[in-house]
């Protein structure tokens, strides 16, 4: 399970991955448990370099994905059009990178 470490050494855990270990029957009712690869509908040659990218690096729950900012992603290797083609498919799911904002539609 992914952890943050604190200055004093202690380990941080993102609670949705404890709940999901806690109570895996409700786990499915969470979108940020769902692949990555549930992001994409199609099969485009640019969507299967992205997929096998975000794989290579670890990136495999869409909780491990919206943890990182663009910037971050722009560090480990990911060029600004897949980023934004990222970014594109999580707003479709109503998701964000850390550090977006999701514009919603007042009523």
């Amino acid at each position: 399970m992914p952890s943050t470490r604190t200055l004093g050494g202690h380990r941080r855990y993102r609670e949705a991955d404890v709940m999901a270990l806690l109570h895996p029957e409700t786990a499915a009712a969470n979108p940020l448990t769902a692949g990555v690869d549930s992001l994409w509908s199609h099969q485009t040659a640019a969507i299967l370099r992205l997929r096998l990218k975000l794989n290579a690096r670890g990136i495999l729950t869409l909780g491990q994905l919206t943890d990182r900012s663009a910037a971050r992603l722009g560090d480990e290797g990911f060029w600004p059009e897949q980023v934004q083609e990222i970014r594109l498919a999580l707003y479709g799911k109503g998701l964000a990178l850390s550090g977006d904002v999701l514009a919603r539609k007042a009523a």
